[in-house]
């Protein structure tokens, strides 16, 4: 399995300009992201999330680019989806089946900012996007809201980030900004999980939490397609390894991306939820020709805190 990592400058977050795009959505009603408040969120505990065995295996090939506003990891060769399902019900209804197709991430020139969301208030020093496209559907037609007649057709995972302990399973990235990821392209031969950087968060007792509401993309064109799962607790971190970021990755311009965050949105009176989900894997033993469905049906699953301790939870 291949992933690339592209990055864009911070020019893009300049919104006053964003309602200029075509068929710019950015003055909308439920834009992200936004400031979720806890004391006023709806508590429901009934919900599964289920993952194929490729989204927590590690991954031999990492190929690096920098376009000048985002910095992202994104599949580029994809012999065997990786799947993710969403379980509201024991229905089919009741599924919504999705891939992965990003892994991004937000951050500021210090730790008090750098986020998207906010808990209470509170900003944190940088945000990763794990994004979800609904099956069925490609990056030229994820817009058409006629493909999810009942689920959006994205689903974010947002990790906040705070200053703390080192994380080796942020090291594959270290890695790579060691070599200066400038707009030039490079590939990274380490071992990298995806999974790795939102395990520490599941399965563990009271982390184990999130925050899901209907939101939009947070850049242009800020399409209102986004079922957003913002997990409670943060991650960490080190100081020197979120001054990679802040320090390595370069715009166009040669100089430091940074503050490639959104500012907080209206909530405009919509719905959050706290969900605790109970995760399970499901096994290699899929076979040939299944479709994601029919693979998501198998009973191969086990559950994935065994693996998950592998990840040791300490950025630099």
């Amino acid at each position: 399995m291949e992933f690339k990592i592209y990055s864009t400058s911070t020019e893009q977050y300049n919104e006053v300009d964003w309602d200029k795009y075509q068929d710019s959505h950015c003055s909308d009603n439920n834009q992200s992201p936004i400031n979720i408040i806890p004391a006023q969120v709806w508590n429901n505990a009934k919900i599964e999330w289920r993952l194929s065995h490729h989204y927590s295996a590690y991954h031999d090939r990492v190929e690096v680019m920098n376009d000048g506003i985002l910095f992202v990891i994104r599949t580029s060769t994809l012999n065997e989806a990786i799947v993710f399902s969403v379980h509201y019900g024991e229905q089919e209804e009741d599924v919504a089946v999705y891939l992965l197709n990003n892994v991004h991430f937000h951050w500021g020139d210090n730790a008090l900012t750098g986020s998207e969301h906010a808990i209470d208030g509170k900003k944190y020093a940088a945000e990763i996007h794990l994004v979800h496209t609904l099956e069925g559907t490609t990056d030229k037609d994820y817009k058409n809201k006629n493909k999810a007649e009942k689920f959006d057709t994205i689903f974010a995972i947002a990790i906040l980030v705070e200053e703390g302990e080192r994380d080796e399973s942020f090291s594959p990235i270290e890695g790579m900004l060691n070599n200066n990821l400038d707009p030039s392209s490079a590939t990274l031969s380490e071992s990298f999980s995806i999974y790795a950087l939102i395990s520490k968060l599941l399965n563990q007792g009271d982390k184990n939490v999130y925050y899901s509401y209907h939101g939009s993309l947070s850049a242009p064109s800020c399409d209102e397609i986004v079922t957003w799962a913002v997990f409670k607790h943060p991650i960490q971190l080190s100081r020197r390894q979120l001054n990679g970021l802040r320090t390595k990755v370069t715009t166009k311009f040669n100089s430091p991306m940074v503050n490639n965050f959104r500012g907080l949105q209206s909530t405009n009176s919509r719905n959050i939820t706290a969900y605790s989900p109970k995760i399970v894997i499901i096994g290699p033993g899929m076979p040939e020709g299944a479709s994601t469905r029919e693979m998501m049906s198998l009973n191969y699953y086990a559950v994935m805190s065994i693996v998950l301790m592998l990840i040791i939870s300490n950025f630099i």
